[in-house]
């Protein structure tokens, strides 16, 4: 049953890289093909990578959720049933 996941999972990382290759065209690097780990443009993304912009990529995700937070509780404050009927 793992192992069908994974195979499943597996499978879809590919048809996503030809997906990904057919939309680039020329742009897409072919020069990795074999690896699993690829972005959207073909080059291969390092196994330190999420462990170097771990730091960076979660003060953005803070930013963000404190940024629609705020945007939330300013609609909310400002916004008065009484005044809309």
């Amino acid at each position: 049953m793992v192992a069908q996941a994974f195979e499943e999972l597996l499978l879809r990382i590919r048809e996503l890289q030809a997906l990904n290759k057919a939309i680039c065209g020329k742009s897409y690097c072919t020069d990795y093909e074999e690896y699993i780990y690829l972005d959207k443009l073909g080059q291969r993304v390092k196994p330190g990578y999420i462990t170097q912009n771990f730091t960076r990529t979660l003060k953005k995700m803070v930013y963000v959720i404190f940024a629609i937070t705020t945007c939330v509780i300013v609609v909310q404050a400002s916004y008065s049933p009484m005044e809309s009927a």
